[in-house]
This record gives C-alpha cells, sequence and structure tokens, in this order.
C-alpha cells in the first residue's frame, strides 16, 4: 500500500490524470496510517494543486480563480481594518478583467493547432509576468483568460494597468478584447458573486468587440 502511494504521487507530480480508485485510496488511508501520513498530506496538496492547474499553459484554472477570488470578496466586503502577517493589504476595490483573444480561430485554421498552442502559452506566460503575485491569473477556457487586478491606490486604476495588460499581449502578434468590472463594496451590493461579476466582465468584453466591429465599418462588397 505503501509503494501504491509513491508510486501515486509521482504520477500526480507529472500531471497524470488519477482515477476515483486513486482518490478513494488517499481517503482510506488518510488519518489511519500515521506512517504514511507526510507522503498523503504531500499527495493531497499535490493532487489539489494539479485540480487547479490548465495543463496547456500552466495557469490556475478557472476553478481556483472562482475560490481565489471568493476570498478576496469578502475581504473587500468586510474591509478588515488590520491584515495578518503575511496577507496583502485589504483593497478597497479591484477590477475583475474578462479577456479574449481576436481572431484566435484564425491562427488554428491558418497555422495549426501547434502554433496557437504556443500562442496561449506566451500570452498566458506574459498575463503571469505582468501582474503581481496576489493578483489571481487563469485560464478560463478556450482563448478567454480572467485577471481580478488589486488597486494600489493609483489614480488611473484600472486603465493603466489594462493599458499594460492590452500592449503585453499585443507583443505576441495578437489582439485582445479586455472587459472591465470593478469591484467595490458598493458593486458587491448588485453583484455579490464572482460569477455574477464574470458575467458583467464578460458582457463588456463582447461591447469592446462590438465597438471594434463598428469603427471598422462593412466589409468591402
Amino acid at each position: 500500500m505503501h509503494n501504491d502511494l509513491k508510486d501515486l504521487f509521482e504520477r500526480v507530480k507529472t500531471g497524470e490524470d488519477v482515477s476515483r480508485r486513486d482518490i478513494n485510496l488517499v481517503v482510506r488511508l488518510a488519518g489511519k496510517r500515521p506512517a504514511v501520513g507526510r507522503i498523503v498530506n504531500a499527495l493531497i496538496a499535490a493532487m489539489r494543486e494539479h485540480a487547479f492547474r490548465d495543463p496547456l499553459t500552466g495557469l490556475h484554472n478557472c476553478l481556483y480563480f472562482k475560490e481565489r477570488v471568493g476570498e478576496d470578496l469578502k475581504r473587500i466586503r468586510n474591509q478588515a481594518p488590520q491584515k495578518r502577517a503575511g496577507e496583502t493589504p485589504v483593497p478597497k476595490r479591484a477590477a475583475l478583467l474578462f479577456i479574449d483573444l481576436d481572431g484566435f480561430k484564425a491562427v488554428n485554421d491558418t497555422r495549426g493547432h501547434a502554433a496557437g498552442d504556443r500562442l496561449l502559452q506566451d500570452v498566458a506566460r506574459v498575463l503571469d509576468d505582468t501582474t503581481r503575485s496576489h493578483e489571481p491569473v487563469a485560464r478560463y477556457g478556450g482563448d478567454e483568460f480572467v485577471v481580478f487586478l488589486v488597486d494600489d491606490a493609483n489614480e488611473d486604476f484600472p486603465r493603466s494597468a489594462v493599458e499594460r495588460l492590452q500592449k503585453a499581449i499585443e507583443a505576441q502578434g495578437i489582439r485582445p478584447s479586455i472587459g472591465v468590472m470593478i469591484v467595490d463594496r458598493e458593486t458587491l451590493r448588485a453583484y455579490p458573486t464572482v460569477d455574477d461579476l464574470l458575467v458583467q466582465a464578460d458582457r463588456d468584453m463582447y461591447a469592446v468587440k462590438a465597438m471594434r466591429k463598428q469603427a471598422a465599418g462593412p466589409a468591402p462588397g
């Protein structure tokens, strides 16, 4: 049984999928075999991390994003007067960004899916590099990404941060449409959940796309 756990741990670390039997094994042993307690704890942590990662880009996925941002929303809503040791300051406001890559389908169609995958990986890298460690970034699905920016008392927030992300993505050879939803205590009265905010940011993103198409005018006949 000990060897089974070690084998499972190695498979999880390398990103292999785990089965229901594997999960049942961990649950059955957790707390019952002190001698393998450290392996079980490490395995549970590895499985949790595996479940929250996007395998293509290495970013967190939407499951992690929703859980993490949900905690941030509680802090914004409650506005605790002091932060605990090791925590980032409680922001008075934040911004949820919904990012879609314009023309990504054409990349897959003309250059192949391998090129599309590389582009997604490049965009993921610049999003991770351009944001701060306490600002969650995730691949939401397909060519969509989500970011939760924290206000740092910048008068231009979130405009300057959004422009920085826009330029970083465009440098990878594709233009993003970015929807923005400002998050503060007032906003959370109307849109209290992460899903509510995602819907609004998604709508804003499509409004950006629509304005661009209108500005471009009809295609030549």
